[in-house]
C-alpha cells in the first residue's frame, strides 16, 4: 500500500510512501485553541485501521484540542475529509489532574474540571525529534475516542513527532480524596 504523506495547511506538495503491513492511508485535522489563538493542522500519512474515523476532544491547563480522523484502504486513495466534533462547554462533574511540562515529568496538585463528552483522564506525552530532541507532558481531560488512538507519529522533512495517549476513568469530585478536596479549597481561598 502506498500513500502520501503530507504535512501542510493547504494539502500541497507531500511525497509518496511505501506503507507498513497492514497500514491504511490516514487524514488527520487538529484544532488547537489557546488563549488568544486557533490554529488548524492537516495531516496525512500511513497508520493503523483502528486509528480511523476517530474524533474527540482533549483539553489541559493551556489547550483544548478538537481532532478527527478519515482513513481508505486503496493504493494511493485520498481519505475524505475529516469533520471535527461539535464539543461542549458544560461541566461534567469529573475532575482530573492538570499538568503542561516543557521537558521533565509533571508534578503538583493541580486539577481541571472536565467537559462534555471529556470523560477520561489524560497524560500525552509528546516526544519531538530534530535537531534538537524534547519531550513534553499534557495531563488534562480527554474523550475515550482520543485514548483509543493509544500513538501516533508524523514524520515531517527532518522532524519526528510521537504523541503518546495514556488514559484512565477520571474521578466525580464527590469521588475524589478529601485531602485533594481540603487542598484544593485552601488554594483557592
Amino acid at each position: 500500500m502506498q500513500c502520501y504523506i503530507i504535512g501542510s495547511p493547504t494539502c500541497q506538495g507531500g511525497k509518496l510512501v511505501n506503507c507498513s503491513d497492514g497500514e491504511v492511508c490516514t487524514t488527520l485535522i487538529e484544532e488547537f485553541t489557546q488563549p488568544l489563538t486557533v490554529s488548524n493542522t492537516l495531516l496525512r500519512s500511513c497508520g493503523p485501521p483502528y486509528q480511523c474515523n476517530q474524533n474527540g476532544s482533549y483539553t489541559t491547563a493551556d489547550r483544548r484540542v478538537r481532532m478527527s480522523t478519515s482513513c481508505c484502504s486503496t493504493n494511493n486513495c485520498t481519505p475524505e475529509f475529516p469533520i471535527l466534533p461539535i464539543v461542549y462547554n458544560e461541566k461534567n462533574g469529573k475532575i482530573c489532574h492538570s499538568c503542561v511540562t516543557g521537558g521533565g515529568p509533571c508534578e503538583g496538585n493541580e486539577t481541571i474540571s472536565c467537559l462534555g463528552e471529556e470523560t477520561q483522564c489524560l497524560r500525552l506525552f509528546t516526544i519531538i525529534k530534530g535537531d534538537d530532541h524534547t519531550v513534553e507532558a499534557h495531563h488534562g481531560c480527554t474523550t475515550e475516542s482520543v485514548c483509543d488512538v493509544r500513538s501516533k507519529t508524523v514524520v515531517l522533512e527532518e522532524i519526528n513527532v510521537t504523541s503518546i495517549f495514556d488514559c484512565n476513568s477520571a474521578t466525580r469530585l464527590a469521588d475524589f480524596p478529601f485531602f485533594y478536596v481540603i487542598l484544593l479549597l485552601r488554594f483557592l481561598n
